[in-house]
């Protein structure tokens, strides 16, 4: 989870949207899941709760990661984003929203949880 987090990091300094990030750890979390289950698309789909044409279409995409679901680990790294983004704004949230190309209640909900 750690190398994923500075992953996550490292896009928010660089301006990638947060959709972006959030295909990023899509993919990874897939192929993390396809390893647990030794590539058995069903398994793997059922694990993370999404559809197995989801798995399917990702397949062989991106790079492994952490051993959570898909909503635990996009949750947990979304507010990650958010922090940095409002800490590199200099604590402005209509900023860091830009930055992250995303709505201000998105980083106020972020945020909020956060503190």
């Amino acid at each position: 989870m750690e190398h994923i987090t500075e992953i996550t990091l490292a896009a928010v300094r660089n301006g990638e949207p947060l959709d972006s990030i959030r295909d990023r750890v899509l993919v990874g979390v897939i192929n993390s899941a396809l390893i647990k289950h030794y590539g058995n698309q069903t398994q793997a789909a059922k694990q993370l709760g999404m559809s197995r044409c989801t798995v399917r279409l990702q397949t062989g995409k991106g790079e492994v990661t952490s051993g959570l679901g898909y909503k635990e680990t996009w949750h947990h790294l979304s507010r990650v984003a958010v922090i940095e983004a409002i800490e590199l704004c200099g604590g402005n949230r209509t900023l860091a929203a830009k930055r992250l190309d995303c709505s201000k209640y998105t980083v106020w909900r972020y945020s909020r949880e956060h503190s």
